[in-house]
């Protein structure tokens, strides 16, 4: 579908039953919440859609645990999107910083099990990555 018909808005406890579909239905899903807790998440944190029409294709929800940090609380895509993640990625994190910085938040942490990722945090490396919520960068870990 082409990028005019694309939308990337905020998420609101109205969007519930769209995100549990795409929790039930990819496999190209992180989550740190569970199902239970998924209305407290969009009543309190920040979070964004990619639609297509009305159909959900991709969110990004956070958790902020204390100003000025936040957590990427889940992310996912559907699966005829897949492939393109990456762009789906940085396009809703574009907007959800926006979101982010209107409450405080300077810092954005995602934490995972990329073994890769792991292996430098033991290893004392620093993993970090550009940040549009601060000239300085996304802290991962």
């Amino acid at each position: 579908m082409g990028p005019g018909k694309e939308q990337i808005r905020l998420l609101t406890p109205g969007d519930i039953r769209a995100v549990e579909r795409l929790l039930n239905t990819s496999e190209y899903v992180y989550q740190r919440f569970t199902l239970e807790e998924l209305p407290n998440q969009l009543k309190y944190y920040p979070a964004v859609g990619a639609f297509h029409g009305n159909s959900l294709y991709g969110f990004l929800l956070s958790q902020v645990l204390s100003i000025p940090c936040a957590w990427i609380g889940g992310f996912g895509v559907s699966w005829t999107e897949s492939t393109r993640y990456l762009d789906i990625l940085y396009r809703l994190l574009e907007q959800l910083a926006s979101q982010l910085i209107l409450r405080g938040v300077r810092y954005l942490h995602y934490s995972g099990n990329d073994a890769r990722a792991r292996a430098s945090r033991i290893c004392g490396a620093t993993t970090a990555r550009h940040s549009p919520l601060s000239p300085r960068r996304i802290r991962t870990s």
